[in-house]
């Protein structure tokens, strides 16, 4: 037997455009409503594919509603995004919000030496 454990995605409508998020879907007061939810367990995004840097205070009221609610924060961290995820951006967000639950998928990467992923 299985379990599938749903995470809610943030910047699924115009992740690119440099206004106001388009969807309502991806307003922190939605996100908030959804994170109070026991079937969702955590909130997740792609910095790389959006082009929106992990340390971008347009995250902050999502870390801040994950670290409320005590559930994960997953961000596709992979080795080929590093203008939009790094080492420094990881320890400037854990700063900003020191009980979140930050998980890093493929944060190694192909071409992320295992010092800089120890270095958190």
């Amino acid at each position: 037997r299985s379990t599938l454990f749903p995470y809610t995605t943030l910047f699924r409508s115009n992740p690119n455009e440099e206004s106001e998020f388009s969807s309502k879907a991806d307003k922190p007061e939605e996100i908030e409503m959804l994170a109070g939810k026991e079937f969702v367990v955590g909130i997740k995004s792609h910095p790389a594919l959006f082009r929106i840097p992990m340390d971008d205070p347009r995250y902050y009221p999502y870390y801040d509603i994950a670290q409320k609610n005590k559930i994960p924060f997953l961000l596709h961290a992979a080795g080929s995004g590093q203008d939009f995820n790094s080492v420094a951006m990881s320890k400037d967000v854990l700063k900003r919000f020191p009980n979140l639950t930050l998980i890093l998928a493929h944060f190694g990467g192909l071409d992320r030496s295992e010092e800089h992923t120890s270095e958190l």
